[in-house]
């Protein structure tokens, strides 16, 4: 029987494979006061991804909860190569581009899916469509799961 668990990160790799990225990752939004993180990632070089620990309104996360909608880092912004030193999961996965899409239910957002390159990249707008259709196929199993029984591995 497959878990939530695995089937997480059965989607995230699916996702890297379909838009053609480095990396991917899903970052819950399950206790922000005491820090975000990525819980789950793909295609990962570095352990330290999972470490970084933010606080609320800090690097992509914040960008993304304040914005309320997607954040998308790549080749088209001319200060790209400044913006990647000011984000933390860039810098320790050495991503040149990033396309960061809110996971909503009812309004209120419970996480974020991301993919990111290793090599500059201008995303076109089918692979963010898919990218959000992730995120509002994730939608329903972290909102099943928000009483607190989701965990990373």
């Amino acid at each position: 029987m497959i878990t939530i668990l695995d089937h997480i990160e059965q989607e995230l790799d699916s996702l890297r494979a379909r838009t053609g990225s480095d990396f991917s990752g899903l970052l819950l939004m399950d206790n922000p006061d005491t820090g975000l993180r990525w819980n789950f990632v793909s295609g990962n070089r570095s352990k330290r991804s999972k470490q970084i620990i933010l606080r609320p309104g800090q690097g992509l996360p914040g960008l993304v909860m304040r914005l309320g909608r997607r954040v998308v880092l790549d080749e088209s912004l001319p200060d790209i190569r400044q913006l990647r030193f000011d984000n933390p999961i860039m810098l320790a996965e050495n991503l040149h581009a990033v396309a960061v899409i809110p996971i909503v239910k009812e309004r209120e957002i419970l996480g974020l899916v991301m993919i990111g390159n290793r090599k500059p990249t201008l995303y076109p707008p089918e692979i963010i469509e898919v990218v959000e259709q992730e995120a509002e196929l994730l939608s329903p199993v972290i909102y099943g799961q928000k009483s607190g029984t989701l965990t990373s591995r």
